[in-house]
């Protein structure tokens, strides 16, 4: 522990260089800026599996043909098109406004000529682009022509200048034409020069990144190794998805869009595309928040005898149940804290592998649905996946693995007490 303890405790820096390196952060803030889009093609489509169901839903009452079931299923699906299916290019403009304030340059004419370079880069405006399929594109696209275009527009030769009696308006937008169109003949030239060998860029990445990282990490296992690092890196007081959350969301983005436009278009749950998604990892396993800590505040509360873990506990349980471990983490504390250490990452890995497992044996369906992260357990899995119950019950499981996986742990911690309190004793007949 101590020499894993040394090591970290050196790479530390690195980890927070990376963690605040402008382009991480960046994806990072921009996955989470474009929650509010993605939200409510989530709920709708939530809706329709539920009470559009042609099972047990309300066509199986009025009729598949009425014209209200037209009517939400036309708004649905105009929704799903409308945002998830138009992901990338959301990311990509956030992106190229995110690096824009960063810089302190204005956002938006970055986010046009980010916006213009991914229209002019990608073959056709088809799903296969737009929609998180193209976000490795998206990504690439808006750091490469935001930095073009910056570093442009820095050059005052470049710059037009207008007599001040113009208005503000005109006059900033000539003051940015030269860098703008340089920057978007530079994108054009380069998607010329690709169409004349037969290819493009989002064909050329999928083929040469997105291929290959996906299949490395798009599965149970890799999601496992990133839920194991994630959480290690939280017991030495470093936001794991503060690190890894622009990684993640480059891989297991596209995996789980897939899965939410499968469900949308009426394929079964235990259909869908992939077994592994962000979702996965969310609602069966970080369940309480980082290093599954839900499982550890009902394994404290039922098995421990320190009153300063019933404490911290009890503080930490309502917040733990809306997936906000920080009061644990930070109270208990998990960080350096030899006798969690091994818990806090083992607890959450096995809890993927074991979710992962129920839905390849069959037992639980897929998930697709994004809910917010704040949904407790079970209602949360239920939810995601369009309201099937096995997913309910295999997220309460995960939970139980996750308390037998910390009692030991817990009792261990008891016994640490005694012997603390034993050396104060002997200390106190010796004064």
């Amino acid at each position: 522990m101590k020499k894993l303890e040394s090591i970290l405790e050196k790479l530390v820096p690195y980890f927070s260089k990376f963690a605040n390196n402008r382009y991480i952060s960046a994806i990072k803030e921009s996955f989470i800026r474009s929650f509010p889009v993605v939200m409510p093609a989530s709920i709708f489509v939530l809706f329709s599996s539920v009470i559009l169901n042609e099972n047990f839903g309300l066509p199986r009452l009025l009729g598949t043909e009425n014209t209200i079931i037209k009517l939400l299923e036309d708004t649905s699906n105009l929704l799903l098109n409308g945002t998830t299916n138009m992901f990338a290019i959301y990311i990509a403009i956030l992106i190229g406004s995110d690096l824009a304030k960063k810089s302190k340059v204005s956002n938006t004419e970055v986010s046009l000529v980010v916006l213009s370079s991914f229209l002019i880069l990608i073959p056709d405006f088809s799903l296969n682009y737009t929609s998180s399929k193209g976000l490795f594109t998206a990504i690439l696209v808006s750091i490469i022509a935001t930095e073009i275009f910056i570093k442009l527009g820095k050059n005052q030769k470049l710059v037009i200048k207008m007599p001040e009696q113009v208005p503000p308006a005109v006059s900033k937008a000539f003051g940015v034409l030269i860098p703008a169109t340089i920057t978007l003949t530079i994108i054009s030239i380069v998607a010329a020069l690709l169409k004349s060998f037969g290819t493009n860029l989002p064909d050329l990445i999928t083929t040469i990144l997105q291929k290959p990282l996906l299949n490395l990490a798009g599965n149970a296992w890799g999601l496992m190794v990133v839920a194991a690092i994630q959480n290690l890196l939280w017991t030495f007081d470093i936001h794991g998805a503060g690190v890894l959350g622009g990684i993640k969301g480059m891989i297991y983005n596209p995996l789980g869009d897939d899965n939410l436009r499968a469900i949308a278009a009426g394929t079964n749950a235990w259909d869908l595309p992939h077994i592994v998604t962000q979702q996965n990892y969310d609602l069966f396993a970080n369940i309480g928040g980082a290093g599954a800590s839900l499982a550890l505040v009902i394994a404290i509360l039922i098995f421990s005898k320190r009153k300063d873990y019933k404490k911290v506990a009890s503080f930490g349980l309502v917040p733990c149940l809306f997936n906000i471990c920080e009061p644990i983490v930070f109270g208990l504390p998990i960080v350096m804290n030899p006798i969690m250490f091994v818990p806090f990452v083992l607890a959450p890995t096995l809890m993927t592998a074991f979710s992962s497992f129920m839905i390849y044996i069959g037992f639980c369906p897929k998930l697709g649905v994004v809910v917010p992260w704040v949904t407790p357990a079970g209602l949360s899995t239920f939810l995601a996946s369009g309201g099937h119950w096995q997913a309910a019950v295999t997220g309460i499981l995960c939970l139980l693995l996750g308390i037998i996986i910390y009692i030991p742990f817990v009792l261990l911690a008891n016994k640490v007490e005694v012997i603390e309190e034993t050396e104060d004793d002997d200390l106190d007949l010796q004064l």
